[in-house]
Parts: structure tokens; C-alpha cells; sequence
């Protein structure tokens, strides 16, 4: 290519050189002629004056053939040395990119390993000190509570009770880390089944007094752990915003919408504000006090999360005091 571009650049040069070779030549070869023939000036035909003509209008137009030829030769040449250099400024990004990739790949995994260390220290680091604090405020009241005054049981029975919701979060933040990076085991599930094992599995004082109703044919394909997960959120969200309700029923089925094939969990209970349906995924957001609903905050979110990775959606419908409806997909 070295060559090639060393004459476009220096294309006149060599262009009055091959016009004066190429005069020399004619110019010889006409005088050749002339004396093999032995013929005079005077002896020349009109003929013969038409051949010099001839010659001299092929030469210009081979010449300004080689003069096309150049130029066009000079933009391709441009447009392959700018091509080259796209190319290069390509494998240059592309080198960059990858480069990031593997360095965003190795902060990734550090994260997650952290991640795991951290479930780990929730899991037992804090969770037995929690524990031994809700056994000893309990063994107190049990054992010391007839000799303490009614004002000092208040108080311990309010570091049960506190204990209490912070075990509940940690096991929420628990499951929110098993949602978000554990591997998934997809298998056929019958979701009433599962439904009813989960329901009278939670505490008693939210379902006593709640109308469970299951439609038939309820199957889908899904981690049967990360499920159960799924399952106890919405059905424990949906006890508890209905305990307040005289006929409190929770309706499990499955129904045909935009998003295809849904499975929902509809209630007859405090409903919430439509207003404020954009925060109602997301941790530690929530639409009732604590003081009406004790919780954790963390629940939806978990279920976002579960049902994502396994590339589905999740919404809801709702109306204050008329209930809510929580639909999922799956794929299929």
C-alpha cells in the first residue's frame, strides 16, 4: 500500500514524466519510420499528416484517462486510511469496553461475596443475641412478673415486642439477599397446595378469622423456595390489612390481562392510595403506620424481586377501604 500511496501523493511529478517519456518515444519512433521508409516531407501523403493527429488524440485521452484513474485512486486511498483508522479507534473502544466489563465482573463478585458474608453475620451474629434478648425479657415476665409493678412489665413487655419486629426484619432482609442472588431450581408447582400449606403456617391471630378461597387449576413453573417466599408476603400483607374487616376473605386465582396470564391475591380490606402505588415496591416504603399495620416495609419489595428474576412482572390494584389485588406472571 506504501507505493501505491507514495505516487497518488506525488501524482504530477510522475505524470510530466510519463507525458515527456511518451513524447520522446513518439517522437523517435515517427523519425524511425520516416527513414526505414526513405520518405521526403515533400512525399507525404494528407494521410500520413492525419496519423500524427490520431496519435496525439489517443495520447491525450489516455492521459486524461491516467488522470482519473489518479484522483480516483487518491479518494479511495482516503477513504481506506479513514476506514483503517475507524477500525482502529474501534478496537481501541471495544479493548476499553472490555476492559470495564471485566473490571465491573470482579467488583460484582466481590459485592456478592460480600453480600453473602453479610447474610451470614445477620443470620447468626445478630440474630442470637435477639433471640436470647426475647428468652429473658419472656423468663422474666414469667417467673419475676407477679413482684415487678405494672409500669415496669410495660417496659419489658415493649423490649419483647421490639425484639420482636427486629427479627422480623432481619428474616425480611434475609429473604430479600436469598431473592436477589440465590440460583433458581425451576419446577412445576401446584400453587394452591403451596398457598394452604403457607397460609396455616402463619400466625394464628392473622388467619383465624380469614375466609381463605383457592380457584382450581392453579399450576405454574417456578423455585418453589423463592415462591414460598412470594406466597407468605402476600398472603401475611393481606391477612393483616384485613383483620379489621368483619367477613375478611382472601381469593387466590388466575386471570387473563395485558400482561398475560396472571396469578393474583385479591383482599377485602384497608386497600391503599392509588397515589401512592409508585413506592409500593420498593424497601422500607409504606403506604399505612406502623402503628395500624406493624411491618417491616421490606415484603413487596422481596416479591418484586423474586418475581423479576424469574422475568416476570408484578403490580397491583387498589382502592382504600375496598381491598387490593396483587397480580404476578410467570413465563410459561
Amino acid at each position: 500500500m506504501a507505493p501505491i500511496q507514495f505516487i497518488a501523493q506525488n501524482g504530477n511529478t510522475y505524470s510530466k514524466f510519463i507525458i515527456g517519456s511518451i513524447l520522446v518515444v513518439l517522437c523517435f519512433a515517427s523519425f524511425q519510420i520516416f527513414v526505414v521508409l526513405d520518405v521526403s516531407i515533400s512525399e507525404l501523403t494528407p494521410l500520413m499528416y492525419v496519423v500524427p493527429i490520431i496519435v496525439g488524440s489517443t495520447f491525450g485521452f489516455m492521459l486524461g484517462t491516467i488522470r482519473v484513474l489518479q484522483k480516483q485512486l487518491q479518494v479511495n486511498l482516503k477513504k481506506i486510511s479513514e476506514s483503517e483508522q475507524e477500525l482502529s479507534d474501534e478496537v481501541f473502544d471495544r479493548k476499553m469496553i472490555e476492559k470495564s466489563l471485566i473490571e465491573n465482573q470482579e467488583d460484582l463478585l466481590r459485592i456478592i461475596t460480600d453480600l453473602k458474608a453479610f447474610s451470614s453475620a445477620i443470620s447468626h451474629d445478630l440474630r442470637a443475641p435477639i433471640q436470647s434478648i426475647q428468652n429473658y425479657t419472656l423468663k422474666l415476665l414469667e417467673e419475676h412478673g407477679s413482684e415487678l409493678d405494672e409500669e415496669i412489665q410495660r417496659y419489658i413487655q415493649h423490649v419483647s415486642e421490639t425484639s420482636t419486629n427486629m427479627k422480623n426484619i432481619i428474616d425480611a432482609l434475609l429473604d430479600l439477599a436469598k431473592a436477589s442472588h440465590s440460583s433458581l431450581n425451576i419446577i412445576d408447582i401446584d400453587l394452591a397446595e403451596l398457598s394452604t400449606t403457607v397460609f396455616h403456617e402463619l400466625d394464628p391471630e392473622l388467619t383465624e378469622k380469614v375466609n381463605l378461597i383457592l380457584e382450581p387449576d392453579l399450576k405454574i413453573s417456578a423455585d418453589i423456595k423463592l415462591m414460598y417466599i412470594v406466597m407468605a408476603n402476600l398472603l401475611s400483607n393481606a391477612c393483616k390489612f384485613s383483620r379489621s374487616v368483619e367477613e375478611a376473605t382472601i381469593r387466590i386465582g388466575h386471570k387473563t390481562t395485558t400482561e398475560g396470564e396472571a396469578i393474583y391475591v385479591s383482599d377485602n380490606g384497608a386497600g391503599f392510595d392509588v397515589d401512592n402505588m409508585e413506592n409500593l415496591f420498593d424497601s422500607f416504603k409504606r403506604l399505612h403506620s406502623d402503628d395500624e399495620y406493624p411491618g417491616t416495609g421490606i415484603g413487596l419489595a422481596t416479591v418484586n424481586r423474586i418475581i423479576e428474576r424469574h422475568g416476570g412482572n408484578v403490580w397491583a390494584e387498589g382502592e382504600m377501604s375496598k381491598g387490593a389485588t396483587f397480580y404476578f406472571t410467570l413465563p410459561t
